[in-house]
C-alpha cells in the first residue's frame, strides 16, 4: 500500500486494512501486537470527541484539537477528505494507517483510531503543539553540535527502526517532524507523514519519484532505488542545521535535481569554516551519491558526531530514586502476561497514555538501556541496564523469563510499549476512566458487555477454530462472575483488580 504500481514495489494497491493475525495453538503463543490497539471507530467521531480549535489547514483537509469525552486527554484530529474521482487520497490514508499501527518507537507519532463517513477520514493521534520542526529551525540563527546531535540521533534511530521492519519513509525533512517536546539544551521529535511510506523487499527496488525536492537522493531520480534513500534525506537535514542553507538550491526544481544528480555540496565557504571535521564527516557520508558507500543508520548512530557530542556523566539516579527502583525492579521481574483479556486491556491503556507525565521518566530510564539508539531493547542491553539500575545479577533462566514475558509480540526485542507495559505502576494507570475507555473500546456493539466474538476479535484469534472457543471460555469462565457467558463492565474492572492489584481512585 502507498508504492507505484509498479510490478517491481512489493505492496498491496488494495485499500483495504489487513487484518492482524494470532494463530492459536498454546495460550503463551498468544501475542498482543501493536496493530492490534489501532482501529476503525464505527461511531460518530463527535460522540467520542469534542472539538476544540483548529490547527492547521492544507489541501488534504483540516487538522483539529479535540478531547477525548471520557478521559478528557486531548489529542489531533486529522480529517482527510476523500476523493470522489480517484481513489488515491484514500489509498495514501489507509496506507498512513496500516504503517503507523505497526509502529512503536519513540519519535514516531502515535495513533490511536480513526473513523470514516461519506466524505472524510477522521485520524486522532498525538497532540504535538510545540510544531514541525521546519518551523523551529527557522526561529533559530543556528543549532549548536549538542542539539544538532540530538535531533539527528533521533532521526537516525527512526531510520534503523524502519529498516528493520523493511520499511521506507520515502519523504523525510523537517516539515515532517513535529517537536514533541523542547527545552534550552533539549528536544524530542516525532516522525510524521507515512502517507507515500511503503515496505520493500530487499531483492526489489522501487521506481515512483516520490518525495519533496530539495530532500531527494540521486537514486530516487533515476528511478531505481531502495531503502538507503531515508539516509540522504537525513544528510540534507543535516546539513541544512550546520549551514542554514540546503545542500542543493535552484531557482527551479529542475535546476534542484540537475545540481543533486550532477554536483556536490560545498564544505568550505560560509558556515563551514566553523563546522567540525566530525559534523562535516557525517554530512559526507551521509551525502554520498554511491549507495553502497553512504553510512547506515546503525553506523551513523556510532558516528563520533553523535556519540562523542552528546556523552553526558549520566548517574542512576539522575532519573531514579531509591523509591521508583524498588518498584521498577519489582514490575519487572513480577510482570506476567498469563490472563489475555488483561494484558490486552494493560496494552490498550498504556497505548493510549500517549506522552502523559506518568511515562516520562521510564521513557528516560528506556533511552539510557538502549544503548545502540535504535528504539527498541535487546536482551544484552536490558540484561545491562538492570544490572546498572538495580546491582542485582539474575540467573540466565530468571532473566530469559523476564524477557519472555516483556516481549509480548515475540520479536526478540523490546518496544517502548512493551517496556511501559510492564514498568508502570498499575495504580497510576488503571484509573476508573481509563478501565471505561479501553472496555468500551472493545465492546464494538456497545452493548454494554463483552461477548464471546468481541473477545476473541481483542486478541485477534485466528487458526484452530475449537482451541480458540476454548481459550475464550476459559477466559470467560474466570471472569464471568454471574454465569450469562458475557463479560459485563464490573466482571471486566474485577478482572484487572485481580492479583491483589487495586484499581486507582485518582482519575489524573
Amino acid at each position: 500500500m502507498g508504492c507505484s504500481n509498479s510490478k517491481d514495489e512489493t505492496n498491496e494497491t488494495n485499500i483495504t486494512l489487513p487484518a492482524f493475525n494470532t494463530d492459536v495453538q498454546e495460550e503463551q503463543q498468544i501475542r498482543i501486537l501493536s496493530e492490534m490497539l489501532v482501529n476503525e471507530n464505527k461511531g460518530d467521531f463527535r460522540n467520542f470527541y469534542k472539538v476544540e480549535e483548529t490547527l492547521g489547514e492544507g489541501s488534504y483537509g483540516k487538522v483539529y484539537k479535540v478531547k477525548q469525552r471520557i478521559t478528557n486527554k486531548t489529542y489531533a484530529m486529522k480529517l482527510i477528505r476523500k476523493d470522489i474521482e480517484t481513489e488515491e487520497s484514500n489509498k495514501n490514508f489507509l496506507n498512513e494507517i496500516y504503517i503507523l499501527r505497526k509502529l512503536d518507537h519513540p519519535n514516531i507519532l502515535k495513533i490511536f483510531e480513526f473513523f470514516s463517513d461519506q466524505k472524510y477520514w477522521y485520524f486522532i493521534m498525538d497532540y504535538l503543539p510545540e510544531g514541525d520542526l521546519y518551523t523551529e529551525i527557522t526561529k533559530m540563527e543556528y543549532y549548536d553540535d549538542y542539539l544538532t546531535a540530538k535531533i539527528m540521533k533521533q532521526i537516525f534511530s527512526c531510520i534503523s527502526y524502519l529498516n528493520k521492519l523493511k520499511i521506507v519513509h520515502r519523504d523525510l525533512k523537517p516539515e515532517n517532524m513535529m517537536v514533541a517536546s523542547k527545552s534550552e539544551d533539549d528536544i524530542s521529535i516525532k516522525l510524521i507523514d507515512f502517507g507515500t511510506a511503503c515496505h520493500i523487499n530487499k531483492n526489489n527496488l522501487l521506481h515512483n519519484v516520490v518525495g519533496t525536492t530539495f530532500y531527494i537522493a540521486p537514486e530516487v531520480l533515476n528511478g531505481n532505488y531502495g531503502i538507503e534513500c531515508d539516509m540522504w534525506s537525513a544528510g540534507v537535514i543535516l546539513y541544512i542545521l550546520l549551514c542554514g542553507d540546503p545542500p542543493f538550491y535552484g531557482k527551479t526544481d529542475e535546476e534542484v535535481m540537475k545540481l543533486i544528480l550532477n554536483s556536490e555540496p560545498d564544505y568550505v565557504n560560509g558556515e563551514w569554516q566553523y563546522v567540525s571535521e566530525e559534523a562535516k564527516d557525517l554530512t559526507k557520508k551521509l551525502l554520498e551519491k554511491n549507495v553502497k558507500k553512504r553510512i547506515t543508520p546503525s553506523q551513523a548512530l556510532k558516528h563520533p558526531f553523535i556519540t562523542k557530542t552528546l556523552r553526558i556523566d549520566k548517574k542512576d539516579d539522575k532519573n531514579i530514586n531509591k523509591h521508583d527502583k524498588i518498584s521498577l525492579q519489582n514490575h519487572l521481574r513480577n510482570f506476567n502476561s498469563k490472563q489475555k483479556l488483561k494484558q490486552a486491556a494493560v496494552a490498550f491503556i498504556v497505548h493510549q497514555l500517549g506522552n502523559s507525565k506518568k511515562v516520562e521518566k521510564l521513557k528516560k530510564i528506556f533511552e539510557e538501556i538502549d544503548e545502540s539508539g535504535e528504539g527498541l531493547l535487546s536482551k544484552e542491553e536490558l540484561k545491562k541496564g538492570y544490572v546498572k539500575f538495580f546491582s542485582d545479577n539474575l540467573s540466565e533462566r530468571e532473566f530469559d523469563e523476564i524477557m519472555k514475558n516483556i516481549d509480548q509480540d515475540g520479536s526478540g526485542e523490546i518496544s517502548i510499549e512493551e517496556f511501559l507495559r510492564a514498568t508502570l505502576d498499575y495504580e497510576n494507570i488503571a484509573t476508573e476512566k481509563h478501565l471505561k475507555l479501553a472496555f468500551e473500546y472493545f465492546d464494538k456493539d456497545k452493548s454494554g458487555n463483552l461477548s464471546p466474538d468481541e473477545i476473541r476479535d481483542v486478541l485477534g484469534l485466528t487458526g484452530n477454530k475449537k482451541k480458540a472457543e476454548k481459550l475464550i471460555n476459559d477466559i470467560i469462565k474466570e471472569i464471568d462472575s454471574d454465569g450469562d457467558g458475557l463479560v459485563s463492565f464490573e466482571e471486566f474492572k474485577k478482572m484487572m483488580k485481580n492479583n491483589k492489584e487495586i484499581l486507582a481512585n485518582n482519575d489524573n
